[in-house]
Protein backbone atom coordinates (compact mmCIF):
# COMPACT_ATOMS: atom_id res chain seq x y z
CA UNK A 1 0.00 0.00 0.00
CA UNK A 2 2.88 2.09 0.55
CA UNK A 3 4.32 1.96 -2.93
CA UNK A 4 1.65 3.05 -4.15
CA UNK A 5 1.10 6.09 -1.68
CA UNK A 6 4.74 6.80 -2.44
CA UNK A 7 3.93 6.48 -6.21
CA UNK A 8 1.90 8.99 -6.10
CA UNK A 9 3.01 12.02 -2.97
CA UNK A 10 3.30 15.13 -4.38
CA UNK A 11 2.57 14.58 -8.41
CA UNK A 12 -0.09 15.26 -10.46
CA UNK A 13 -3.49 13.29 -10.77
CA UNK A 14 -5.81 13.52 -13.62
CA UNK A 15 -9.48 12.95 -13.53
CA UNK A 16 -10.32 11.47 -16.85
CA UNK A 17 -13.99 10.78 -16.35
CA UNK A 18 -17.18 11.85 -18.41
CA UNK A 19 -20.61 10.96 -18.08
CA UNK A 20 -23.08 10.25 -20.40
CA UNK A 21 -24.35 12.69 -22.72
CA UNK A 22 -21.39 14.92 -22.32
CA UNK A 23 -19.23 14.98 -25.70
CA UNK A 24 -15.86 13.07 -24.22
CA UNK A 25 -18.02 10.02 -22.83
CA UNK A 26 -16.89 6.42 -23.42
CA UNK A 27 -14.59 4.01 -22.33
CA UNK A 28 -11.98 3.96 -25.97
CA UNK A 29 -12.12 8.61 -25.20
CA UNK A 30 -11.53 8.00 -21.26
CA UNK A 31 -8.22 5.93 -22.21
CA UNK A 32 -6.88 7.86 -24.93
CA UNK A 33 -7.56 10.54 -22.59
CA UNK A 34 -5.63 8.62 -19.94
CA UNK A 35 -3.33 7.62 -21.95
CA UNK A 36 -2.10 11.62 -22.78
CA UNK A 37 -2.05 12.51 -19.42
CA UNK A 38 0.32 10.23 -18.68
CA UNK A 39 2.93 10.94 -21.47
CA UNK A 40 2.33 14.36 -20.22
CA UNK A 41 3.51 13.21 -16.62
CA UNK A 42 0.14 12.03 -14.93
CA UNK A 43 1.64 9.78 -11.80
CA UNK A 44 -2.40 9.28 -11.51
CA UNK A 45 -6.01 8.65 -12.97
CA UNK A 46 -9.06 8.91 -11.35
CA UNK A 47 -11.97 7.11 -13.05
CA UNK A 48 -15.21 6.50 -13.05
CA UNK A 49 -17.02 2.91 -13.90
CA UNK A 50 -16.04 0.22 -14.36
CA UNK A 51 -15.85 -0.23 -18.48
CA UNK A 52 -13.75 3.23 -18.12
CA UNK A 53 -11.17 1.43 -15.23
CA UNK A 54 -11.19 -1.29 -17.73
CA UNK A 55 -9.85 0.25 -20.74
CA UNK A 56 -7.68 2.90 -18.90
CA UNK A 57 -6.08 0.31 -17.71
CA UNK A 58 -5.22 -1.13 -21.06
CA UNK A 59 -3.13 1.34 -21.97
CA UNK A 60 -1.34 2.73 -18.64
CA UNK A 61 -0.05 1.32 -15.35
CA UNK A 62 -0.56 4.04 -13.12
CA UNK A 63 -2.58 3.72 -9.88
CA UNK A 64 -6.11 4.47 -10.36
CA UNK A 65 -8.56 5.70 -7.77
CA UNK A 66 -11.86 4.80 -9.20
CA UNK A 67 -15.13 5.94 -8.19
CA UNK A 68 -18.67 4.63 -9.29
CA UNK A 69 -21.35 7.71 -9.30
CA UNK A 70 -24.93 6.22 -8.92
CA UNK A 71 -27.95 7.45 -7.26
CA UNK A 72 -30.47 6.08 -5.23
CA UNK A 73 -33.78 7.25 -4.38
CA UNK A 74 -33.39 7.74 -0.74
CA UNK A 75 -29.79 9.29 -0.54
CA UNK A 76 -27.84 12.05 -1.93
CA UNK A 77 -24.79 10.13 -1.37
CA UNK A 78 -23.27 10.10 -4.90
CA UNK A 79 -19.54 8.69 -5.09
CA UNK A 80 -19.42 4.76 -4.27
CA UNK A 81 -22.23 5.03 -2.22
CA UNK A 82 -22.77 1.30 -1.40
CA UNK A 83 -21.11 -2.68 -1.13
CA UNK A 84 -22.58 -2.69 -4.65
CA UNK A 85 -19.69 -0.29 -6.05
CA UNK A 86 -16.73 -1.06 -3.86
CA UNK A 87 -17.02 -4.61 -5.03
CA UNK A 88 -17.18 -3.70 -8.41
CA UNK A 89 -14.28 -1.18 -8.37
CA UNK A 90 -12.06 -4.19 -6.16
CA UNK A 91 -12.93 -6.46 -8.62
CA UNK A 92 -11.98 -3.87 -11.62
CA UNK A 93 -8.49 -4.13 -9.71
CA UNK A 94 -8.29 -0.10 -8.88
CA UNK A 95 -5.51 0.77 -6.82
CA UNK A 96 -7.33 2.93 -4.36
CA UNK A 97 -11.10 3.43 -3.65
CA UNK A 98 -12.89 6.76 -3.77
CA UNK A 99 -15.76 7.46 -2.09
CA UNK A 100 -18.45 10.19 -0.78
CA UNK A 101 -17.21 10.36 3.54
CA UNK A 102 -19.61 13.24 4.37
CA UNK A 103 -22.36 12.74 7.21
CA UNK A 104 -25.43 12.22 4.76
CA UNK A 105 -26.78 8.89 5.21
CA UNK A 106 -25.78 6.59 2.38
CA UNK A 107 -28.97 4.77 0.62
CA UNK A 108 -31.01 2.36 3.31
CA UNK A 109 -29.82 5.26 6.15
CA UNK A 110 -26.32 3.74 6.53
CA UNK A 111 -24.03 6.46 8.28
CA UNK A 112 -20.69 6.91 6.72
CA UNK A 113 -18.89 4.47 10.17
CA UNK A 114 -20.98 2.11 9.32
CA UNK A 115 -20.54 1.21 6.04
CA UNK A 116 -16.65 2.12 6.00
CA UNK A 117 -16.71 -0.41 9.14
CA UNK A 118 -18.10 -2.67 6.39
CA UNK A 119 -15.58 -1.78 3.92
CA UNK A 120 -12.62 -2.08 6.10
CA UNK A 121 -13.95 -5.75 7.10
CA UNK A 122 -14.00 -6.96 3.84
CA UNK A 123 -11.69 -5.52 2.18
CA UNK A 124 -8.57 -4.80 4.88
CA UNK A 125 -6.27 -4.27 2.22
CA UNK A 126 -7.59 -2.10 -0.21
CA UNK A 127 -6.97 2.07 0.12
CA UNK A 128 -9.89 4.47 0.39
Amino acid sequence: MNDILKKLDQKLIVSCQALEGEPLHGPEIMARMADAVCMGGAAGIRANTVKDILAIRQVTDVPIIGIIKKEYPDSQVYITPTMEEVKALVEAGVEIIAMDATNRLRPDGVRLEDFFSQVRSQYPHQLF
